[in-house]
This record gives structure tokens, C-alpha cells and sequence, in this order.
């Protein structure tokens, strides 16, 4: 008698399982929860061979659907079920969290989505990837009149607003600030001793670093934000790191610092989402 498909909690992580499931248009943050390198829970359509994985940002508080397309009406029921009677009740509520929000890697995997939850009514914005890789050409530096500094544990040490400012925004990627220091980059900009941006890693797979900034509103349109991204791309340069920026679409002050900073854009992809009553 076959089995009714189910799906379950993995929690071994590792290169292995990253491969298994990376893409051309996986999101390296995602591929980074795979790899164990960044929080986040992964549920898979079987413990022992799995080809479909819906995996859970903490930071994102949303999913990102991976792997070969079900097929079965059983399979369909099963991913229904994993959200009604797990992820819902017992993940997103325990998180506060009022929607189901996910994106996938491919057209036929958002048409699995599309099925599984035909009764909801769903929204959609597109969003942009862009890469820089080692020695892609690279506009001039343009310097501001801020100091800028890179996240290091000397740093974290002698600031006194990181464990304000910074701390609980990377505990959310990171399970421990050692390891932002070993497998992460940051970089921020100070007034003074003041933090008044940051550039932070969420995530990282093989030799890709995935970076999201935030400037204070009181400093916005300075070009701190483009000024700390180059900082990160010399760093990344140095080192034979490609860097990752994603933003939403009608982002035009993430848009405008990609572009500054001569970023290739490679995909844009749809972040889809309906409503928890």
C-alpha cells in the first residue's frame, strides 16, 4: 500500500542539502538557512530523499518554496496541511506574524502555491537581485563626511550602541554574533560614536554574501548607504567574495544604490502573500 505523502522538519543542515536544492534563481539567504549557516527552519516532502522544501526565514518571516514541483493531488493535500495544521498555528502565530508570505525558485513551483492555496486571496510585489562579483568594473569611491568601519569584534567591543542598534537585527539572521564575525560582513557609518547606517550580511552560501542596509531617516539621501556597499565590494574584491542586494522593485532609494554602486541586475522575481483572519 503506498504511503500518503507528508511532509516533515528537517533539521540536519549542510552543503549537502544547499546543493540538492540550489538554482540559478535560489535566494542566497535561503540557500544559507540550507547550509546552516543562518536561522531558519526547513520542512521537506520526505526526510530521506527530498525534492520540494519550503524553508522559513526568521529574519524574512516568510518562505521560500524550492525543488522539483509536486504533482500528486495527495502531495497538494499534504503541503495544504503542513501550513494549516503546522506552520500557521504553531510558526507564524507563535511569531506574530499575520500573513504567509513566499517566494519560489521557479514558475512552476508558484503554480504549486497557486493551487495548494486557490481560495486565498493573494498579493504580489516583484522584487530585484543584483550580484557584484570579484572584479566586476566599479564606479570611483565617493567618500562622505562620515567615518566608515567595518563590524569586527574589536569594534563591537569598544561601541557602545552596537548591542542596541545592531545586536537583535544580526541575532535574527545569526545564532550568535561569533558567528556574524566568522561566516557574515558588516559595515557601518558613524557620527561620532552615533551609528547612523548599516550594511549587514543576512546570509551566505559558498562564496556569496548577501548584504540589506538601513540609514537613519535623519541621514537619508547622502549616499551612506552607496558609500558603505563600496566599501563592502573592495572587501569582497580582496577576498573573491560575490556579493548579493535584493530589494523590492519600487525600492528607488535601493534601486538608485545598486545602481550607483554598478551592480549587475540578474532577475527579478515575485514575492507573493496572503492574508492570516
Amino acid at each position: 500500500m503506498k504511503k500518503s505523502a507528508e511532509f516533515v522538519e528537517l533539521t540536519k543542515r549542510g552543503n549537502k542539502l544547499a546543493k540538492r536544492f540550489a538554482c540559478e534563481t535560489s535566494l542566497c539567504h535561503y540557500l544559507s538557512i540550507l547550509e546552516g549557516n543562518t536561522r531558519g527552519k526547513v520542512y521537506v516532502n520526505s526526510a530521506s530523499d527530498p525534492s520540494f522544501a519550503a524553508v522559513y526565514s526568521y529574519l524574512y518571516k516568510g518562505f521560500q518554496i524550492m525543488g522539483s514541483p509536486i504533482i500528486g493531488t495527495d502531495e497538494y493535500v499534504a503541503l495544504r496541511m503542513l501550513f494549516e495544521k503546522e506552520l500557521i498555528p504553531k510558526l507564524l502565530k507563535n511569531e506574530h506574524v499575520g500573513e504567509v508570505s513566499y517566494s519560489c525558485d521557479t514558475e512552476a513551483l508558484l503554480e504549486n502555491m497557486h493551487i495548494a492555496f486557490f481560495d486565498k486571496e493573494q498579493y504580489e510585489q516583484e522584487y530585484c537581485l543584483y550580484t557584484h562579483r570579484p572584479g566586476s568594473p566599479t564606479p570611483a569611491f565617493e567618500n562622505t563626511e562620515y567615518k566608515t568601519q567595518r563590524i569586527t569584534k574589536e569594534f563591537i567591543e569598544s561601541n557602545v550602541e552596537f548591542s542596541l542598534v545592531l545586536q537583535d537585527e544580526i541575532l535574527r539572521s545569526y545564532s550568535s554574533i561569533d558567528a556574524f564575525l566568522k561566516q557574515g560582513l558588516g559595515y557601518v557609518a558613524l557620527d561620532g560614536e552615533r551609528i547612523i547606517a548599516n550594511l549587514i550580511s543576512s546570509g551566505s552560501y559558498e562564496k556569496s554574501i548577501v548584504l540589506g542596509a538601513d540609514t537613519d531617516s535623519e541621514y537619508r539621501c547622502r549616499r551612506i548607504a552607496a558609500s558603505l556597499l563600496r566599501s563592502a565590494q573592495c572587501y569582497a574584491d580582496e577576498h573573491g567574495l560575490s556579493l548579493v542586494w535584493e530589494c523590492n522593485k519600487d525600492n528607488i532609494a535601493s534601486v538608485g544604490t545598486a545602481e550607483k554602486c554598478s551592480l549587475e541586475r540578474r532577475f527579478t522575481y515575485p514575492v507573493r502573500w496572503f492574508e492570516l483572519k
